[in-house]
């Protein structure tokens, strides 16, 4: 699946929050490039020198902007904590601080989940199930069940809802990207659209329970 087409930002209205969150954090300057307001600087050589020296956001302002945003940009951050190839260390150090502070969602709404996908009451899919999470991240949550088997098992859920937001906040990087390697030369350099790319496939990978259990399956050694 893939959003990245010519995306204006008029017309996303979350812009809007973004270009506030973004003046929160000091980087107006930033938003007066992407909208076009401020003339591009010289062509750099280093890129070292256009992340670190030549007024592109410090590492920790992006850390904030990205954890202000949510789950999506959350993970997206950590998706770049990986690629050392492209970001320098300082970069680095400080994505790798991003984690997931998510609430859980309430019980009623996973149960109700559980049992749509399913198709059968919770009652007699488990022998029991806990209501409170033992983990809740971004984009799933998992809860501890007793089969009636007597065996204990990790229930991972996604969060309902949660595909269609993750799909808006993409359309909207990926029209952040383009507007990115417009506005900086240091956007072209870490090629912005190519890692949002990665992040399309990476976090649709994570929302597709099947694949997940086919790689636990093959990692245990079990076969059907």
């Amino acid at each position: 699946m893939n959003f990245f087409r010519d995306h204006s930002l008029k017309g996303l209205g979350r812009f809007g929050t973004i270009t506030r969150v973004l003046i929160k954090h000091g980087l107006g300057d930033v938003v007066e490039r992407l909208l076009g307001k401020q003339k591009q600087t010289p062509k750099e050589t280093s890129e070292r020198e256009v992340l670190i020296h030549r007024g592109f956001p410090s590492p920790r302002r992006i850390r904030l902007v990205l954890e202000e945003l949510g789950p999506s940009f959350v993970k997206l951050g950590q998706l770049m904590s990986t690629r050392a190839d492209i970001f320098p260390p300082e970069y680095i150090d400080e994505f790798k601080k991003l984690q997931d502070r998510v609430p859980p969602e309430p019980s009623d709404d996973i149960i109700a989940a559980i049992q749509e996908e399913l198709k059968r009451p919770i009652s007699e899919i488990f022998q029991t199930f806990s209501p409170e999470p033992i983990a809740a991240a971004s984009v799933a949550q998992v809860h501890q069940a007793e089969l009636f088997s007597g065996e204990i098992v990790a229930v991972k859920v996604i969060r309902p809802g949660i595909r269609k937001k993750i799909q808006k906040d993409i359309r909207l990087m990926y029209a952040l990207a383009d507007k990115i390697e417009k506005a900086f030369e240091v956007g072209r350099v870490l090629g912005a659209i190519n890692l949002v790319k990665e992040f399309e496939r990476t976090i649709f990978k994570e929302l597709d329970m099947f694949i997940e259990a086919v790689g636990f399956y093959v990692k245990n050694g079990f076969s059907s």
